[in-house]
């Protein structure tokens, strides 16, 4: 029915990209040189961690594993290409336009010991239930780094928590939990080397409505310049402000918790001038 009307439909599912993947470039990069340390030295004893100095590796070289290679991983990619790290990725699909070497599922294990930093940002659902399990976390190499941006669920924590103990994995970061909110008194709380934010990677919940209007716009025009609509001659003047309208309806309808018909929010959206 939309094709017969002429409407183009498109979402923003990348609009979480930018700051996923500056938040996994983030912690990366601190853990690398200690700042978490040095932040608990400041904040307690105040004492020079000079000892630590020649242990902090460069990242350059290393390795990083992405589970799943979606709009944060890609852009994470990009991010971390000065740094000249050997960055992989593993995939249900490869497409094989891939901008770095893509692995399947079933190439997985035999990957995990050569890794120094697994990223996890698969979604929520039935395959992906305990990706990240405690078969698979043995794998990794001493001192391998984990991090989940992805969904709580798709790691068992209780493994990862076995592994943190003896330190044979140096450090977690997860940005995600399962359950979320973590209760105060979870084990993992008091894990050693877990670092934890509590969800400050999603724009819905760090910047204003304006922001995330943006974000999401912007998403929906980078779509359609990709299939060569946007700016032509033969796509109306008025587009972008239908966008603009659309994706204003998306997000207030989303943050008043309403969920009016997607038929709806379109017939709205051709109507405006």
């Amino acid at each position: 029915m939309l094709g017969k009307r002429g409407t183009i439909l498109t979402n923003s599912s990348d609009v979480y990209a930018e700051p996923c993947a500056q938040h996994l470039l983030a912690m990366i990069a601190s853990l690398a040189r200690a700042l978490p340390i040095a932040l608990d030295a400041q904040r307690g004893d105040r004492s020079w961690r000079m000892s630590l100095r020649p242990t902090l590796p460069l990242l350059n070289g290393q390795t990083v594993l992405l589970l799943g290679f979606g709009a944060i991983a890609r852009r994470l990619v990009e991010l971390l290409h000065p740094l000249e790290m050997n960055v992989m990725a593993v995939r249900r699909h490869i497409r094989g336009d891939e901008s770095i070497r893509v692995v399947t599922v079933s190439e997985l294990d035999q990957l995990l010991p050569t890794v120094d930093h697994l990223v996890n940002t698969l979604p929520a659902n039935d395959q992906s239930k305990d990706f990240v399990n405690a078969a698979r976390l043995a794998k990794l190499k001493a001192g391998a780094i984990v991090y989940n941006i992805g969904r709580g669920t798709t790691l068992d924590q209780d493994a990862l928590i076995r592994e943190l103990r003896p330190g044979r994995l140096s450090a977690a970061y997860l940005d995600v939990a399962n359950p979320e909110p973590l209760p105060p008194d979870h084990p993992l709380w008091a894990a050693p080397n877990r670092k934890r934010t509590t969800g400050q990677t999603l724009p819905r919940q760090s910047a204003t409505l304006r922001t995330r209007r943006g974000l999401a716009q912007s998403s929906h025009l980078r779509n359609l310049h990709s299939v060569g609509l946007a700016g032509c001659s033969h796509w109306p003047d008025f587009a972008e402000r239908k966008i603009a309208s659309m994706t204003a309806m998306f997000l207030i309808d989303s943050s008043k918790g309403t969920a009016g018909s997607l038929s709806s929010r379109i017939q709205r959206a051709n109507k405006s001038p």
